[in-house]
């Protein structure tokens, strides 16, 4: 198996899609992370707005599995460097529910991989849907990352 795993950005280059939602979202302190979806535009809001998590990245790495007899490379989408001493380092795929749902024949063999890939590393390996990001949480953490960059008069000022 095949591995690649780069620090300095995303080991494939983001997809534009006409389909899907695809951009870039401001992570503090001044980070940057692609998005190839909404759910995975949100999935980083979270994270950047966890105060456990210490560092974020996308597709962080890249690795091969066997599906029907062939070799293929799979990317998840997102590493979220947390406080060792609490939570390990956690590696996210982002599927919309349905999706997981419909093609979890094709999908398994690259979730298998990437949790043998983690666990060597004392990594847990997550797969997170609409149910786990687009929840309360998210919509207080949009709501409130505006403030978190802003000097303190000016929230109070803001207030009034």
């Amino acid at each position: 198996m095949m591995n690649r795993l780069d620090s300095t950005g995303p080991v494939r280059k983001l997809k534009n899609s006409r389909r899907a939602l695809t951009g870039k979202v401001n992570l503090e302190p001044g980070g940057v992370a692609g998005f190839e979806s909404s759910l995975e535009r949100d999935l980083f809001l979270v994270l950047d707005f966890d105060p456990q998590v210490l560092s974020i990245r996308e597709q962080p790495f890249t690795l091969t599995h066997i599906h029907d007899g062939r070799v293929r490379p799979y990317t998840p989408d997102a590493l979220a460097e947390y406080d060792r001493e609490r939570t390990p380092t956690v590696v996210y795929e982002v599927k919309p529910l349905e999706v997981l749902r419909a093609e979890w024949h094709a999908l398994r063999p690259r979730f298998k991989a990437a949790v043998a890939y983690c666990s060597q590393r004392d990594w847990q390996f997550k797969i997170v849907t609409e149910r786990h990001i687009r929840t309360p949480y998210l919509d207080n953490a949009k709501f409130l990352r505006i403030y978190r960059a802003m000097e303190p008069l000016l929230v109070r000022q803001a207030q009034l």
